[in-house]
């Protein structure tokens, strides 16, 4: 009795941390307002249109890409509904804030880059696994799939011992019963329904997720009462492998099982592949998503050896493919053999208009040279927005990405001609200032920290706008005191920019 209370108040504490921690964000409340409406048959179009309108160019793109429906002209908002319906809308709004994830700490123990393409393939293969059974609805299986994981990644961010204490354990559900009851009070399948509950998830999306033991790494699944919790252990399993996650699994195995839970299929094992990375990247490329690139056959080729005696890619498409990329060479040497006026937009950000990062180190080792042949001074300023990936998880990418622009616009007005502005990283920006001293530098430095506090960002999509702060770092390149390679010079801003967020950000750090 009294370890039953214990045990209880266990799970409880746990599900309370998890909820209330800043390391996991809430749901955005348009995903849980499009939860409700997707469940509500009598839901008004205005209302759904009202809600959704800062997304109309992402789910207009989406629904003319083709992979909903045959490709088609670009559509409206209204037309934009029509096509994907409100589940669709739901699914994407959540994949959304899923791609707005980025590490918690330095101990965060997740690749968010790789589990960003995860649960794009993933929940892609889902859905068409989902339209071969009819009986099943394509929409809600997306959703599970990218759901499966969510319980472990809110464990680590929020109470990171007890999930280091799970990643211990082989087979938590199976053979570990009470290991796992005395970690989280209660049996794996039991936290995972209260903690989905307690998010708002509805039944009959979270109780298939429950029957699937994602901890056991046999090789063919204990088949449950739910077709849907079948075709998830096989898409996760499937996309696992195809991504080099998971090496407990051969192909003819997965096989097995394809064959197995759709024995009447409209395609092969191999065609079902082959499909689901054109259509991932078709929707990633739609949804502007950052990782096509990372949807290619070939690269999957690449990467998982085991592929190529499986003849996934036929002779004639692999030849296409090498033609293709002889063309794409060719087209980035004329590229380069234009004037310089036209061959510098291959060093610009597209979203920015500044220089690339690439230009800018190539700039600074230039400038760096210069500054030690003819012994002049020169300064780097590195600069990045403070809280910048809550900003993008709160209002959202198409937001956030206006707001790059705008500040790159600022930046570009407050510098001289002959400095050089360019985006270092997602929302880290580098001014390359020749012939500058350390005093110049914390001058201009002041000035764009200042100028950036002052500016109100308008927001395009409501009559708002939105106050930032930045955290910078500064340094000086002295040719007669600086001994330093161009890298080490970069390593030291980077950690005076890293202490500056620690010191809670808008401020300025100089190397010195």
């Amino acid at each position: 009795m009294i370890n039953n209370l214990r045990n209880a108040m266990r799970k409880e504490r746990i599900i309370e941390i998890i909820l209330n921690s800043p390391r996991f964000p809430q749901f955005p409340e348009l995903f849980t307002n499009l939860m409700y409406l997707s469940t509500n048959q009598n839901r008004p179009q205005n209302v759904l249109e009202n809600l959704i309108k800062e997304h109309k160019q992402q789910l207009s793109s989406l629904a003319s890409c083709g992979f909903f429906i045959p490709s088609r002209n670009k559509v409206n908002l209204r037309d934009s509904v029509q096509i994907l319906g409100i589940k669709n809308i739901r699914n994407i709004i959540f994949l959304n804030w899923l791609h707005a994830f980025s590490p918690s700490g330095k101990f965060d123990p997740f690749d968010y880059d790789q589990q960003k393409r995860i649960w794009c393939l993933r929940s892609v293969g889902a859905y068409l696994l989902g339209k071969e059974i009819k009986q099943l609805s394509a929409e809600e299986l997306f959703l599970q799939s990218l759901f499966l994981e969510l319980p472990l990644i809110a464990l680590a961010r929020a109470v990171p011992e007890v999930y280091h204490n799970l990643q211990r354990l082989t087979q938590p559900n199976s053979s570990n019963p009470k290991t796992i009851e005395r970690f989280l009070g209660c049996p794996w399948d039991e936290f995972i329904a209260t903690l989905y509950t307690r998010w708002g998830i509805p039944e009959n999306i979270w109780r298939p997720i429950c029957y699937l033991d994602i901890f056991s790494k046999s090789p063919h699944p204990k088949m449950s009462e739910f077709l849907e919790t079948n075709l998830l252990w096989l898409v996760y399993r499937l996309t696992n492998y195809l991504l080099k996650v998971d090496s407990g699994i051969s192909f003819q195995q997965l096989e097995n099982v394809y064959n197995e839970i759709i024995p009447h299929s409209t395609q092969s094992f191999i065609s079902f592949i082959r499909n689901l990375f054109d259509k991932t990247k078709l929707f990633v490329e739609a949804a502007g998503y950052p990782h096509s690139s990372g949807f290619s056959l070939i690269k999957a080729l690449k990467e998982n050896k085991a592929l190529i005696q499986r003849d996934i890619i036929p002779y004639e498409e692999l030849l296409d493919e090498l033609i293709e990329v002889y063309r794409k060479l060719e087209l980035i040497e004329k590229e380069v053999q234009k004037t310089p006026s036209d061959s510098t937009e291959i060093l610009k950000d597209s979203l920015t208009g500044l220089y690339n990062h690439a230009y800018f180190q190539e700039s600074l080792a230039k400038e760096i040279s210069r500054a030690l042949r003819y012994e002049h001074l020169l300064s780097v300023i590195l600069l990045d927005i403070d809280d910048f990936s809550l900003f993008n998880q709160t209002y959202g990418y198409l937001l956030g990405n206006s707001v790059l622009m705008h500040l790159a616009e600022l930046l570009s007005k407050n510098v001289r001609e002959s400095d050089i502005v360019a985006r270092f990283g997602g929302d880290e920006f580098a001014i390359l200032l020749p012939h500058t001293g350390v005093i110049q530098a914390k001058f201009v430095a002041e000035k764009l920290r200042k100028s950036i506090l002052q500016t109100k960002f308008p927001n395009p999509f409501r009559d708002v706008s939105h106050q930032l702060t930045v955290s910078i770092a500064l340094g000086c390149y002295n040719p007669r005191e600086t001994l330093i390679s161009k890298e080490e010079f970069i390593q030291q801003l980077l950690k005076h920019l890293k202490h500056a967020h620690h010191e809670g950000g808008n401020k300025i750090n100089s190397i010195g």
